[in-house]
């Protein structure tokens, strides 16, 4: 028998896992080492900045942006790790699993999956 209520929380929380990913891809893009090939310097620069130390590498106004980026990094990865497959299974009573199908059935291809990416008639 299928129960329609699981299979709704499923969708919901595999929802919420598609929303998760957007954000893990754009707190990577504000990380140390990203920042550091944004502003063209050695990601220690970037460190010293985020630390608020000075450095050569930076001027204060780019030292400042650089603060700012990374508070925004750690925000998003925190919000980012409450959108997991764990947590989402917990947070709405289902299993990993059910989650898995319903993103299946969306059709949503992980970004970490590797091997064919067309779909099987």
């Amino acid at each position: 028998m299928i129960d329609h209520l699981t299979k709704l929380r499923a969708r919901n929380a595999a929802q919420a896992y598609m929303y998760g990913v957007k954000i893990r891809q754009d707190a990577n893009e504000l990380s140390p080492a990203r920042l550091a090939a944004k502003f063209e310097v050695s990601v220690h620069a970037v460190n010293r900045a985020i630390e608020n130390m000075p450095t050569e590498a930076l001027s204060a106004d780019e030292s400042a942006l650089v603060r700012a980026c990374y508070s925004e990094h750690k925000s998003l990865a925190s919000r980012s790790e409450r959108l997991t497959l764990n947590a989402l299974a917990r947070h709405y009573q289902v299993t990993v699993p059910d989650i898995q199908v319903e993103l299946d059935l969306a059709g949503y291809l992980s970004p970490h999956r590797h091997g064919r990416k067309e779909v099987v008639a």
